[in-house]
């Protein structure tokens, strides 16, 4: 997420937005955490490609990946 959203980074039970890097897609998803920590455990969980995470999933097809920075309140 951007720096200049502290904000945003700061607010939990949100529904958020990550829309995908390259193309139309995008995840929506919602959370009781602070939206910088769930966006943290998304991020994680890509990195060893966690079979039970749909972003990680996503994220591991060739070609597809998610804008972290970008995240958009909804």
């Amino acid at each position: 997420m951007r720096p200049n959203d502290h904000h945003i980074n700061q607010k939990s039970g949100v529904i958020y937005r990550i829309d995908c890097l390259f193309g139309q897609d995008n995840y929506v998803g919602e959370t009781g955490k602070r939206v910088l920590t769930r966006m943290h455990q998304h991020e994680l969980a890509v990195r060893p490609k966690d079979k039970l995470s749909l972003v990680a999933a996503y994220a591991s097809t060739p070609g597809q990946g998610f804008d972290f920075e970008h995240v958009r309140m909804l």
